[in-house]
């Protein structure tokens, strides 16, 4: 089935495959993992640290890649797709100072900003 839709939170949602088109030529399809890594897009990695030990963790990661921290100790990381599971590593001999992770891939939305940017065209 094909659907067209600007709506590219419910695309992602529903759709095993992408196909992305500018000005009515293909730049690029197939699979969100696929688009992702073609796209080169970095990865967002969220750290839920214990509030007294938030600074601790910010400084041991502050080289892992660009950081960002809130009032309540929760830290973001943004690094290459490629550097991510050595990050969570780092992030795992923390131990008790780290509460929670997620991590945050590229979403569809970002992929197709990438490829409409015309970063993918020759």
């Amino acid at each position: 089935m094909l659907i067209s839709s600007h709506a590219l939170h419910e695309v992602e949602a529903r759709a095993d495959r992408v196909a992305i088109l500018r000005q009515g030529s293909l730049v690029a399809c197939g699979t969100l993992a696929e688009l992702s890594a073609q796209a080169a897009l970095p990865v967002r990695i969220r750290i839920a640290a214990a509030a007294e030990k938030a600074a601790a963790v910010a400084e041991r990661l502050g080289q892992a890649g660009t950081l960002r921290r809130d009032h309540a100790g929760t830290l973001e990381l943004t690094c290459p797709g490629a550097e991510k599971m050595s990050i969570v590593r780092r992030i795992a001999e923390l131990g008790d100072a780290v509460q929670d992770l997620e991590i945050l891939p590229p979403r569809l939305d970002d992929i197709y900003i990438h490829f409409m940017e015309g970063s993918a065209l020759q």
